[in-house]
């Protein structure tokens, strides 16, 4: 069941790393003043990641069902699945907005040699942990979904 859980973030770490190289793609082109507005391509990758998270997880519940797996099963596997997601998705974010973050705070007064890294390591840090949350509450959520509906089929 475990491997499951390693197996679905495969698809939620390439995604990670796509929507990081767009958000620098993206944050390279603005100036270091003013508003960040997302564009039509941000919005629409956004609802992709949203669409592609649901469906990992509803798939890992599933397969850790069909395995004969039960909720502890589906809190370990998406456990798993939201800290490798976590880790790839965090940690390529923030070396995306490194060099934005830094020529922003190049016109303020800080030691943006040391302030940046641990800034960005919090971040990472907080990511994961709330992924890693997220990942086995919606596994555990998608196996007592699929365990009704094979439930309410067999009435």
């Amino acid at each position: 069941m475990k491997r499951a859980g390693l197996v679905a973030a495969l698809p939620l770490g390439a995604f990670a790393a796509l929507s990081a190289f767009s958000s620098s793609q993206q944050l390279a082109e603005l100036p270091t003043r003013g508003a960040i507005r997302p564009g039509a391509a941000a919005s629409a990758l956004g609802a992709l990641g949203l669409l592609l998270t649901i469906a990992v997880y509803a798939l890992l519940g599933r397969h850790v069902l069909r395995g004969g797996g039960n909720e502890r099963d589906a809190l370990w596997a998406g456990a798993i699945c939201g800290t490798v997601a976590g880790v790839c998705g965090s940690v390529l974010t923030a070396l995306g907005v490194r060099d934005y973050l830094d020529a922003v705070l190049t016109t303020y007064a800080v030691p943006r040699e040391q302030l940046i890294p641990a800034v960005l390591a919090v971040y990472v840090v907080l990511w994961t942990s709330g992924s890693t949350v997220f990942g086995s509450v919606a596994a555990w959520f998608a196996l007592r979904w699929w365990r009704s509906r094979a439930g309410s089929a067999g009435s």
